[in-house]
């Protein structure tokens, strides 16, 4: 807090503070989960309800929660098989774009939300408020539950999971992966496709299917077949 007024509020001439010792502390080990993990929570997601699909866009995105809570249906190209996502990760505080291609097994869950939505912009639209979820604090304690998966692991975790098996593959290079993660802080424009070259189109097909088996996702309708009957941007 100091530092803070001292540094970037100009309040304070000295931080009185400054020459104090840290207190000592351990990191708690972050709960990582393995892919059968993922299996499990996708097997035991309400098929009534959102919660396989905030999973999947979770999956495919590597979005933070906050970014997937305020997307709409503007951030969502079917036709150029884009989706924009904004970061508040940045010096500060303004929000960023960070776009990446949308693969098969997300076209595919995407589509089927836009054909069932029950309004127009927002994503994961809370019926209850009428307006679009702030937070979900119970989601994957209690999908965990259900799922049998002890300890528990919260959603960042899934982003965690997905940018190691990104890196996993010597293909993908650390740059696009900080692309896709939105870290990268300088030439915002190089998180686009077409600055590219590909290569976060190729990143993000590598993930699709990987906790499905194969033959049971029918294949996605083909978006320039379906757009000339719906809106040209959805």
């Amino acid at each position: 807090m100091f530092s803070y007024a001292e540094n970037v509020l100009e309040s304070i001439d000295r931080n009185p503070v400054k020459k104090i010792e840290k207190l000592p502390h351990s990191v708690a080990r972050k709960r990582v989960p393995q892919e059968q993990d993922i299996i499990k929570l996708l097997l035991a997601a309400n098929p009534e309800t959102d919660e396989k699909d905030l999973l999947i866009v979770l999956l495919h995105t590597l979005a933070r929660i906050d970014e997937v809570l305020r997307l709409t249906w503007e951030d969502i190209n079917f036709e150029k098989r884009l989706l924009t996502k904004w970061t508040r990760k940045t010096y500060g505080g303004s929000y960023k774009a960070v776009t990446v291609t949308i693969n098969d097994e997300l076209y595919f869950t995407l589509w089927k939300m836009w054909k069932n939505r029950k309004q127009d912009t927002w994503v994961f639209f809370n019926e209850k408020t009428n307006d679009r979820f702030k937070h979900r604090p119970k989601f994957m304690k209690g999908l965990c539950i259900r799922a049998g998966i002890n300890p528990s692991f919260g959603f960042h975790t899934l982003r965690h999971l997905m940018a190691s098996l990104l890196a996993d593959n010597p293909k993908i290079s650390t740059k696009t992966i900080q692309n896709i993660l939105g870290h990268s802080e300088s030439r915002t424009t190089e998180i686009y496709l077409h600055k590219l070259d590909g290569a976060i189109e190729n990143a993000m097909d590598s993930i699709s299917g990987r906790f499905e088996p194969k033959n049971e996702n029918p294949q996605p309708e083909s978006a320039t077949k379906n757009k000339k009957s719906s809106q040209q941007k959805h």
